[in-house]
């Protein structure tokens, strides 16, 4: 993509990762109930004003207590996927470098791709609707309805 677009960038641990403009719903705090057995990087499930929320996480435990968020706008959605972040830092403006399929050797995943910013830093790239898409896939029988 040669286009800059808008995006709210984030530290995820010491990672600093982009959100789309157009996927950034709210800012929450919330507290997040484990969930046993779950796909790799789902925290938890929690309620916020009266929705479900499946919370996301790229780093390790935040630790209990609340922890903050970013509510991902995604079409069609029927729960909130909600990715965690320690910090919001300021808007961005990037080149995002195509998004990549899962690899076995990658410690990313394939929802998340690169971008530069137009100060020329590199920095991670979310792609919510691909998040949305892969949680809802159960392996290769189909999806959830």
């Amino acid at each position: 993509m040669d286009e800059y677009v808008s995006g709210l960038e984030c530290c995820l641990g010491r990672a600093r990762v982009g959100v789309p403009i157009e996927a950034v719903g709210q800012l929450i705090e919330y507290e997040a109930a484990p969930l046993p057995l779950s796909r790799p990087w789902v925290r938890g499930v929690a309620f916020h004003q009266g929705r479900v929320i499946v919370s996301v996480g790229l780093v390790g435990s935040l630790g209990p207590g609340k922890v903050k968020g970013i509510v991902l706008e995604v079409a069609g959605a029927k729960v909130w996927w909600v990715l965690e972040v320690t910090e919001v830092l300021k808007f961005v403006r990037a080149r995002v470098h195509e998004a990549r399929p899962t690899a076995a050797n990658t410690r990313l995943p394939s929802w998340v791709s690169g971008a530069t910013t137009d100060d020329g830093r590199v920095i991670g790239w979310l792609h919510a609707e691909v998040l949305a898409r892969r949680f809802s896939e159960i392996d290769d029988i189909g999806t959830v309805e």
